[in-house]
């Protein structure tokens, strides 16, 4: 990517940089009556209904479940991996899996160490990179 490429996320508000530096991060919330992290983030809390705070979440994921999309929506390209990651905080996320993991059945496999990129997931005809957070295998995990 160019350092000049324009860039949006797919779901605005879902991920950003850390505020301590510590790379990207997901954005959820945080219940202090029932102990809830939530993702993404809601402003109540789903399970009893008090408000709630943000929390950065995520930075890390175990793999729960995937699989491969041989069919893509317009603007996307197959085959690529579908995941279900189990973060640290307590939340199952659905996700997609790096782009630079081989698109192999042995390239993953379950309870395995992941961590957080944000990548393009598409171009748009103007050079504008879309973007999402998606999960690669943690290098020595």
């Amino acid at each position: 990517m160019a350092d000049s490429a324009k860039q949006v996320p797919l779901v605005p508000g879902t991920f950003r940089r850390s505020e301590d530096g510590g790379g990207s991060c997901l954005v959820g919330s945080y219940c202090a009556t029932c102990e809830q992290v939530i993702f993404p983030k809601m402003v109540l809390c789903p399970m009893c209904h008090v408000e709630t705070v943000e929390r950065e979440i995520g930075r890390t994921a175990k793999l729960f479940s995937f699989t491969i999309a041989h069919v893509a929506p317009i603007g996307f390209e197959a085959p690529y991996f579908q995941a279900y990651v189990d973060l640290p905080e307590g939340p199952r996320v659905f996700t997609l899996i790096s782009a630079d993991t081989p698109v192999e059945p042995d390239s993953l496999c379950e309870e395995m160490d992941l961590e957080l990129v944000v990548e393009p997931v598409r171009v748009e005809a103007d050079g504008t990179e879309v973007t999402t957070y998606k999960y690669r295998p943690l290098i020595g995990g």
